[in-house]
């Protein structure tokens, strides 16, 4: 099925900002080289959609109210075995090169796989497929994939690359059949990769979970050491518990005693609390770079967030709205604003406070 005869169902979204629901057609330029695929896909233009091909069971759209870059996303409604592909028109080369995009689902489809193949057309049928994984779609919210090709064979030739990237839907007939894509990047160069429940190590001969960069969830399912009450502690262990009595009771003595109050702290406490007051001034005033906002349906948008090392993202401060690094997020927003949140809502401060009012 050629593109400009997949696309003729094609429809766009109107932003949530919109005062109409119409939905309008969508018809690809004459002129679009489909044989020029950009290397980051992000969804903005609706000429990008025509990139694709798919069957008449499927639909490709666009919408605003999902997105990781941008203000827009291409949203997929499928039927059971479907598949999307796109063509490249030249080869994404090396050990390094692979694939990432971001998926976002209302509804975790339990027990169902989207199925991803990087296709090399220059090969035999037989062996034209390169790398194959499965992104599974038990979830709800934005999942990500990045998977270079060296994950399929660790020596892999260095000329070793792709042409075409195929989506295959799952086949079980499920409720659920509609996921929104977002930054789908062509990438020649991934240095790290993660495997988890999303997708779990794709070639299990070559390497286990260790092997990935990170390990969060690999040690969120080892359980803790059982201490033997009977044994004598050793020095080492001696000396280690008394550094986690000191951590705890810190932490009792600063946030978990409800006995005191931010009113009367005093001395080098109340130092330590001034410096918080003014992270949480400048918490609130960093929020607003966020762009958080309620439309009328109740969704909620605002910045995208990405990792430290991720080519997308700016600092914080950097204007208002736009993409915008999580770790600055963490420390210079959520971290404050839950300090400030917990100290004001304690029974005690919330008396004395009503108390210096009255």
């Amino acid at each position: 099925m050629s593109r400009s005869w997949a696309v003729f169902s094609m429809l766009t979204f109107i932003p949530v900002f919109a005062t109409t629901n119409d939905v309008a057609p969508f018809t690809c330029p004459e002129n679009l080289n489909v044989n020029a695929v950009p290397n980051i896909l992000s969804f903005e233009n609706l000429s990008e959609l025509c990139y694709f091909t798919f069957p008449k069971t499927s639909n490709l759209t666009m919408s605003s109210k999902y997105y990781k870059d941008g203000f827009h996303s291409l949203v997929w409604q499928w039927g059971p075995g479907d598949e999307f592909k796109l063509e490249l028109g030249r080869r994404v080369v090396g050990k390094r090169a692979g694939v990432t995009f971001w998926i976002y689902q209302n509804e975790s489809v339990v027990a169902a796989n989207l199925s991803v193949s990087l296709v090399d057309s220059t090969l035999p049928v037989d062996t034209e497929v390169i790398l194959q994984f499965n992104f599974s779609l038990g979830f709800t919210g934005w999942r990500a994939a990045w998977v270079a090709l060296r994950e399929a064979n660790l020596t892999i030739p260095g000329k070793s690359g792709y042409d075409q990237i195929k989506f295959t839907a799952p086949t079980q007939k499920l409720p659920a059949r509609v996921i929104f894509m977002d930054l789908l990047v062509f990438d020649l160069n991934i240095q790290r990769q993660s495997r988890d429940q999303i997708i779990p190590p794709i070639n299990g001969d070559i390497y286990d979970i260790t092997f990935t960069w990170q390990q969060t969830y690999r040690w969120s399912l080892v359980n803790p050491p059982k201490v033997n009450g009977t044994k004598p502690l050793s020095e080492k262990e001696i000396y280690q518990l008394s550094e986690l009595n000191l951590i705890k009771k810190r932490l009792v003595n600063w946030f978990a005693n409800e006995s005191v109050t931010p009113m009367e702290f005093k001395g080098n406490v109340l130092k330590r609390w001034k410096y918080l007051t003014r992270d949480f001034q400048n918490a609130r005033s960093s929020l607003n770079h966020l762009n958080i906002t309620v439309n009328q349906d109740g969704v909620i948008s605002g910045s995208p967030l990405f990792v430290r090392n991720s080519q997308f993202g700016d600092p914080l401060d950097k204007g208002v709205g736009g993409n915008k690094k999580l770790g600055d997020v963490t420390f210079k927003v959520l971290s404050p604003l839950t300090s400030e949140y917990y100290f004001s809502t304690k029974t005690r401060t919330i008396h004395n406070t009503i108390w210096m009012e009255l």
